[in-house]
């Protein structure tokens, strides 16, 4: 019951918002400047009756989302930033990138220690 509690308000705050920062035939990525402090007023009114175990609920699965995918992602990345030859390319797939960005970050690290303590 409460869940659709919830969404009612927030499809409302959302509904009201529109309402009064777009004009007619404006979307929302053409809202001007003088308008934006609306939306802040509207999403804090909104964020104020949503109850806390929603925001800790979406807090705690953003968490375990980008601990799972960071490290793919900067492996993506370093891989997508290699040399499209293959002569000439540093690593020769995903598990070679990951061994050789582990073996920097471990490197960086010893050293970053070392300063410190000097």
């Amino acid at each position: 019951m409460q869940s659709t509690h919830t969404h009612t308000l927030v499809h409302t705050y959302i509904e009201a918002t529109k309402r009064l920062t777009l004009g007619k035939g404006e979307s929302v990525a053409n809202i001007p400047g003088y308008k934006v402090p609306l939306l802040f007023l509207f999403c804090s009114m909104m964020i104020a009756n949503l109850p806390k175990k929603l925001f800790i609920a979406g807090g705690m699965g953003g968490i375990a989302y980008w601990i799972a995918i960071y490290p793919v992602d900067v492996i993506k990345t370093t891989m997508q930033a290699d040399s499209l030859n293959k002569a000439t390319r540093k690593y020769s797939g995903f598990i070679d990138a990951a061994r050789a960005i582990h073996t920097y970050v471990m490197m960086m690290t010893m050293m970053l220690m070392t300063w410190m303590r000097a």
